[in-house]
């Protein structure tokens, strides 16, 4: 399922906001049509430095979205020392490939083959292992596979990655993926693991309100916070 995000941001100027708001709109459907996207989960205006919701908007699944949560809880364990951009997969979690946690994040790892497809589907609306997720599978799928068949540093978009991401977080900070994170990001009541999408929560099932995802959105990705200054990095 792909779900899309929508912020509207517009500009202060009161006699063009509207025409401004409806042409993003029919820019914005048209996308939504053409990418077969199940549609917005939530839309805003930016005015005069604050954001408002037009009306109350209920959760929704964030499906791929997911990551970035777990990304930046990647990012705020390195800030704390307790994982390193170079650190591997194969030496923190004693099993899968050589491939860093900078190239988990990237989606630039080597790994191509997305084995977290066929199951996904089948883990749905089903109890997950004691640490809330199925990582821990998707790392055996991957290690029984061998060396990644991709050439790493070059980049391919793949759930993997993040699965092996959650177990690397899970280490470094002795907790487990939500409680690692929580805290960590700041996140409020309105961000969870969703009951239906839990098994694969890290990569894939977070659940929303859009004022919550939002508010995440500012403080970690907006002006003055890292990813704003220098999102490559």
């Amino acid at each position: 399922m792909l779900r899309a995000a929508l912020i509207w941001m517009l500009s202060a100027l009161p006699l063009a906001a509207q025409e401004v708001k409806d042409r993003l709109q029919g820019a914005f459907d048209t996308w939504v049509s053409e990418q077969g996207a199940a549609g917005v989960l939530g839309a805003a205006a930016r005015d005069d430095g604050a954001w408002q919701m037009p009306e109350e908007q209920p959760p929704g699944e964030l499906a791929s979205v997911s990551k970035s949560v777990t990304a930046i809880c990647a990012l705020a364990l390195v800030d704390e020392g307790l994982l390193d951009w170079s650190d591997t997969v194969a030496d923190r979690l004693g099993q899968g490939p050589q491939v860093t946690v900078a190239q988990l994040v990237t989606h630039s790892s080597g790994l191509v083959r997305d084995g977290t497809q066929a199951a996904m589907p089948l883990w749905l609306d089903r109890p997950t292992a004691a640490a809330g997720h199925n990582a821990q599978a998707v790392l055996d799928i991957v290690a029984a596979r061998g060396t990644p068949q991709g050439t790493p540093g070059e980049y391919a978009y793949n759930n993997e990655n993040y699965a092996l991401l959650a177990l690397m977080i899970e280490a470094a900070s002795g907790q487990d993926y939500r409680a690692a994170c929580w805290p960590r990001l700041g996140l409020d009541d309105g961000i969870d693991v969703s009951p239906r999408t839990a098994a694969f929560g890290p990569w894939g099932g977070i659940v929303a309100d859009p004022e919550s995802y939002l508010a995440f959105l500012h403080r970690h990705f907006g002006p003055g916070c890292q990813g704003w200054a220098d999102p490559f990095a």
